[in-house]
C-alpha cells in the first residue's frame, strides 16, 4: 500500500485500518499543521518530504488522540457521471467512488502547489 493510499485511508473513518504502517501517519494537530503546508504555495517540496519522515508516530492514532473532523458533501451529478466514475474507480484499483474522488482532490491539490511552486521559482 502506498503512502497516499494510506492517508486517504486514514481520512475515511469507517475504512478498515491498513495492514501495512506508511512512510509516514499524521493525526490531530499534526495532520492539520500537514494539510496547511499543503495548501501552503511558499512551503518547499523538500519541506513536505522533511515533515513525511519526521512524522511522530506509525499506524492509526490513539483512541484519546483527536483527528481532524471529517465532513461529508453531498452534490448532484448527471447520472452519466456516477456511472463513469463507478468504472473509473473500479479501473484506477480504488475500493470506491469515495476513494477515487478524493485522490482526484488530492492530486488537484498537489499539482496546484507544483503549478504555484514553479511560478513562485
Amino acid at each position: 500500500m502506498t503512502a497516499k493510499k494510506y492517508l486517504d485511508a486514514l481520512a475515511d473513518e469507517n475504512g478498515p485500518a491498513p495492514s501495512n504502517p506508511p512512510i509516514a501517519a499524521f493525526s490531530g494537530k499534526e495532520a492539520a499543521d500537514f494539510v496547511a503546508m499543503l495548501m501552503d504555495d511558499s512551503v518547499p517540496a523538500a519541506d513536505m518530504f522533511a515533515a513525511m519522515k519526521t512524522a511522530g508516530r506509525r499506524g492509526r492514532p490513539a483512541a484519546q488522540e483527536k483527528r481532524e473532523k471529517s465532513v461529508q458533501e453531498r452534490f448532484r451529478l448527471p447520472e452519466s457521471w456516477s456511472s463513469y466514475i463507478d468504472h473509473a474507480a473500479k479501473r484506477d484499483g480504488f475500493a470506491n467512488k469515495s476513494d477515487y474522488l478524493r485522490s482526484l482532490v488530492m492530486a488537484d491539490a498537489e499539482a496546484h502547489h507544483e503549478e504555484r511552486r514553479l511560478q513562485l521559482a
